[in-house]
């Protein structure tokens, strides 16, 4: 199974992304789309190259859009990635 890291910034994204459902919506979707989350990211993790990179923006940088955000990451080898940020669209 391959692995990701979450930078600092995209750690802080996800809390805060958690924090703000829980407020808005309830905690039952907050934890339903934390997982959302965290199964999407161990999805790129398995699949680096699923996603198309987005060299205009940034040189080896990719995109994945889930639910209202997307998630930039950065592929380090086959069986790792780095997490660079999870924003709005």
């Amino acid at each position: 199974m391959a692995h990701y890291h979450l930078s600092f910034k995209s750690r802080a994204d996800v809390k805060s992304i958690y924090k703000y459902n829980a407020r808005q919506k309830g905690l039952g979707f907050a934890d339903h789309y934390h997982g959302v989350l965290q199964n999407q990211l161990q999805y790129i993790a398995d699949n680096p190259f699923e996603y198309p990179e987005q060299s205009i923006l940034r040189i080896g940088y990719r995109r994945c859009f889930v639910g209202e955000h997307a998630i930039w990451y950065k592929i380090i080898s086959e069986t790792e990635i780095d997490i660079i940020r999870v924003n709005s669209r």
